[in-house]
């Protein structure tokens, strides 16, 4: 049976919340009914005259309403009233290095080109994570890295930011020297932006600041590696710190001179009222680094909460909501899986094609 929601009683519930945005949580919250080949993913990118987002769904979702086939996107059977382009087909395979920027429309700051890597290629990552692990695939140094990603382009002026999941590092010196050398070989190939690190191994007054005092300049964006207030453990055996302990080193880290503070987060993992009760906490000293969660099979749809499971697009807008109101306004990012849809006007108008359908 395919599961529904009443669209007219969201949008007067939720008034500042467009129908895009409305749609755009339907999508993250039911899934997509599709036929998958070789285990490929659909990839969307969707817009109205303000905003656009994209969206690949983790598996096919037989009961969501939202239906890809024949080439289109529909809603209860009918088509939606927006700009629909698909862009391709997504194998979830492990993968060294990918840019984000604007040459498919992915959602990207002000134009920005980022370089994301990860050669820690043995970490599965939590029990969120949809990447498949090839058999054999082996960890490599960032220096062959590197030059992995060289075949694509001839240098990294271009690149605004250098993001780095950091995978299965065994301490934080480690860590730390990674970090440096990824960085070191990218300025040295006319890198000139900033670093952003993904994780939580860097967490020592005394590793901060070797880390800082050897980046030479180089801005420091952190996301400390969250995802939710109360089921970390189930996320991963190791993830055991107190939630306290972490607002300490997120002070701490972010005292110690981190260029731009975040906290990864998942909604769809907590229930509201943990969602309320904690998000306060790190109002003064992070921003929320947001990524929706959404299961890739049934052993992950146990980490969705009860609340996410019966009503998703409800709870999305009021942990919304509730974000806009502890930070005074929408919270953007580049990641395909924010709570806010990208402005149009962040865009460089002439990638924009089209008019929406209806003149909506």
């Amino acid at each position: 049976m395919k599961r529904n929601f009443n669209i007219s009683e969201m949008l007067e519930e939720f008034s500042s919340i467009s129908l895009l945005d409305i749609h755009y949580y339907g999508l993250k919250g039911y899934g997509i009914d599709f036929d998958s080949e070789h285990g490929e993913r659909p990839k969307f990118h969707i817009w109205d005259s303000n905003s656009l987002f994209s969206v690949v769904p983790m598996q096919p979702d037989v009961t969501s309403p939202y239906t890809f086939k024949n080439d289109a996107l529909t809603f209860n059977g009918e088509e939606l009233p927006f700009n629909v382009q698909f862009v391709k087909w997504i194998k979830g395979v492990p993968s060294y290095f990918y840019y984000r920027n604007i040459d498919e429309w992915i959602q990207t700051i002000d134009n920005e080109i980022v370089l994301t890597t990860n050669f820690q290629q043995r970490c599965k990552g939590c029990s969120f994570c949809c990447r498949d692990l090839q058999d054999k695939l082996p960890n490599i140094t960032p220096k062959k890295g590197m030059d992995l990603v060289m075949r694509d382009r001839q240098d990294f002026y271009e690149i605004g930011e250098l993001a780095v999941v950091t995978g299965m590092f065994r301490d934080e010196d480690t860590t730390i020297n990674h970090l440096l050398e990824v960085t070191n070989i990218a300025r040295d190939r006319g890198f000139n932006g900033h670093l952003f690190y993904i994780g939580t191994q860097v967490r020592t007054a005394k590793g901060i600041q070797r880390l800082l005092n050897n980046l030479n300049g180089v801005p420091l964006r952190y996301s400390y590696a969250l995802e939710t207030f109360t089921k970390r453990e189930e996320l991963h055996p190791l993830k055991v710190l107190p939630l306290e302990e972490i607002i300490d080193t997120i002070k701490m880290l972010k005292q110690s001179g981190v260029w731009k503070m975040e906290y990864g987060y998942m909604p769809g993992i907590d229930n509201l009222e943990s969602f309320y009760q904690n998000a306060c906490k790190f109002k003064d000293i992070a921003k929320p680094h947001v990524s929706i969660f959404r299961p890739i099979n049934a052993e992950q749809s146990k980490l969705v909460s009860d609340d996410c499971q019966s009503d998703p697009i409800r709870y999305l807008c009021k942990m919304r909501e509730h974000f806009e109101k502890l930070y005074n306004g929408p919270i953007y990012g580049n990641n395909l899986g924010n709570l806010w849809t990208f402005p149009l006007s962040r865009i460089n108008p002439i990638l924009i094609t089209g008019e929406p359908p209806n003149g909506r």
